[in-house]
């Protein structure tokens, strides 16, 4: 695991998605969908650009070898879905989206990926 120092909260907020290939969401609220759906925008505006996207930041990978895949937590979700807006948001980017529904398969699927393999 690499460490990613973003200065402002604008940093964060905008590139939120683009450093890795999964997302963890955790739970809605106003900020956390603003911070979802502009990092999003900002991985779409990037990926338009692929073949120079290092000119930007040669630690952007998202989308570089497999979709940028965000992991949605439905116990912290009162409706245990995304709205029908955001998913169609996130879809029409090629983006996937798992639906977690207990602690036990998040932490299955967390120690799948690679980055929490020792």
């Amino acid at each position: 695991m690499k460490k990613i120092n973003l200065k402002t909260w604008q940093e964060k907020l905008f590139n939120l998605v683009v450093y890795g290939d999964v997302c963890l969401y955790l739970g809605s609220s106003i900020g956390s969908n603003a911070e979802l759906l502009a990092s999003v925008y900002r991985y779409n505006k990037l990926n338009k650009f692929k073949k120079d996207k290092k000119k930007f930041d040669k630690e952007i990978i998202a989308g570089s070898k497999n979709s940028l895949t965000f992991l949605i937590y439905t116990p912290f979700l009162k409706s245990k879905i995304f709205s029908r807006e955001i998913e169609i948001y996130l879809k029409k980017y090629n983006l996937k989206l798992e639906y977690i529904k207990s602690p036990k398969q998040l932490k299955e699927k967390l120690e799948k990926l690679t980055l929490f393999k020792n």
